[in-house]
This record gives structure tokens, sequence and C-alpha cells, in this order.
């Protein structure tokens, strides 16, 4: 399911500091970097996101957490109109995107 974040709530927030605090953590990580072998369903799953990543001008692509059966990820995009940066997180149920301030 697709959920937009209002920017400035604590939902947004808190999206916000997982993904700094992965990429502060950890740099910019991948599957290969996270686990020692995986399913193809989460590969087919990254290669998706990456995909999207790619069409949507994106970057800072990172893993932000995993375990045995899924992992959340999060990248930043340039909106369409305004230019400004959008963060989307990823997650094995949901998608989530918010203005990164």
């Amino acid at each position: 399911m697709f959920k937009v974040v209002k920017q400035g709530t604590k939902k947004a927030q808190a999206l916000i500091d997982s993904y700094n605090l992965a990429v502060e953590r950890y740099g910019y990580r991948r599957l290969y970097d996270c686990y020692k072998s995986y399913s193809t369903s989460k590969d087919h799953a990254e290669r998706s996101i990456v995909n999207s990543m790619v069409d949507r001008c994106g970057s800072g692509y990172t893993v932000i957490s995993h375990n045995t059966f899924g992992f959340t990820c999060g990248y930043v995009y340039p909106d369409s109109l305004t230019g400004a940066l959008v963060l989307r997180i990823d997650t094995p149920n949901n998608t989530y995107e918010t203005w990164y301030v």
C-alpha cells in the first residue's frame, strides 16, 4: 500500500531519521551487503525498487533494515514539479513518501 506522510509529522521525522541513521551507520548498502544468500523474490524486489529509483532520477539507495523475512530500503529523488527532495521508503508491506528536509 502506498502512503504519503505529511511533512513535519512524527511519522515523517521517524522515516527521515531511520534513513539517515542507516546511511550514517552502514553507508549505502545493497542486499548482498546484508545477506550471505537471499531469495529470488528479495532479489526481484530490490531490482524493481532500484529501477524505480533510476526512473525517478533518484539516488542514495540503501537497505535500512533486514531480517530473515524481508527488508526495508529507501532512497531520495527530486520532485518533478519543485525539484525538492522526496524520501521514499519501501517495506515488505507498504511504501511511504515524505519530503526529505
